[in-house]
């Protein structure tokens, strides 16, 4: 039971790394997060099994979700082009971006900032 505890701790703080690795990426530039940090850890599978059964989902879709995350507030916030959004978060391109935030949230990026700009009209009228 103690060697879960300190896994379970262990998990904590890797999940607060990749969010800070995250912001990071969003205040210097681009950078592939996905599995880049992964190698710091001696057994990945492992690391994998343990983390998802600790919070239900893989490393992997967690950074997505962080991504995800951080791009629904720069498209609500700023006025930045849906390249420069997906460059910023780790994406290769405006497709791979386009196709990950609709699997995820529904609607493209292009059509979650046209519905915000419209909701926002009607909010004023």
């Amino acid at each position: 039971m103690a060697g879960n505890l300190s896994f379970h701790a262990f998990c904590l703080q890797a999940a607060e790394f990749m969010q800070q690795l995250l912001q990071l990426v969003s205040h210097f530039g681009s950078l592939n997060t996905d599995l880049a940090w992964l190698s710091l850890f001696h057994n990945r599978t492992h690391f994998t099994k343990q983390f998802s059964k600790a919070y239900g989902t893989t490393p992997v879709q967690y950074i997505q979700r962080l991504k995800m995350g951080e791009a629904t507030r720069l498209l609500a916030q700023t006025s930045y082009t849906l390249s420069e959004i997906a460059s910023s978060i780790g994406f290769p391109d405006l497709f791979s971006f386009s196709k990950a935030f609709k699997k995820i949230r529904g609607v493209s990026p292009k059509q979650y900032r046209s519905q915000l700009i419209s909701g926002q009209r009607e909010s004023n009228d």
